[in-house]
């Protein structure tokens, strides 16, 4: 959403074209296409949550999450490695890159396996009851205990893309009904 990426999609955009690839491209980063609310706005972004609510209420609800697809297409040979390397279709290990895992304890768990399974267990906390009455902690969302926390610690998923906001916007949605 920010400038200097929508500048940078519109030149991979440029080039892909020249390449004869057809393009489809998709809001699905944010709750909202965020020119749809800049229009709904009188044509300036929203400053404060209450004029984003303002706008929600114009808009409605965002759309449901698209269903994931059967299958992806396979890449080309020799997109991410040369055919003849052992990590063709992989990552380099951390030591070829200079760096040591060496008492590494991750405070997260990353994918969206993770993150549905972390959704779908805070939307079912006390039958609902978390969700439909939360209200944000006043603790740090530093102090991080596996089991233990307030929050839904799903903020990582969501900024990384890892977890839908519609998809979670529409299961709060479906617990508080």
């Amino acid at each position: 959403t920010a400038s200097w990426a929508r500048e940078r999609d519109a030149v991979v955009c440029r080039e892909l074209r020249a390449s004869n690839v057809d393009i489809v491209s998709v809001s699905g980063l944010t709750l909202y296409d965020p020119q749809v609310v800049i229009k709904a706005n009188g044509g300036t972004p929203p400053t404060s949550m209450t004029s984003m609510q303002n706008v929600m209420s114009k808009i409605g609800h965002p759309e449901k999450p698209l269903a994931a697809p059967d299958s992806f297409p396979s890449l080309p040979a020799g997109v991410l490695f040369d055919d003849n390397s052992p990590m063709h279709g992989g990552l380099p290990p951390w030591e070829t890159l200079g760096i040591s895992l060496e008492g590494f304890h991750p405070r997260y768990q990353g994918g969206e396996t993770t993150a549905i399974a972390q959704m779908n267990e805070f939307m079912q906390r006390d039958d609902g009851k978390v969700v439909a009455n939360f209200e944000k902690p006043n603790t740090s969302p530093a102090e991080f205990q596996p089991g233990q926390q307030d929050t839904t610690v799903l903020s990582p998923h969501v900024a990384i893309g890892s977890l839908s906001p519609r998809l979670l916007y529409h299961e709060v949605l479906k617990v508080q009904s």
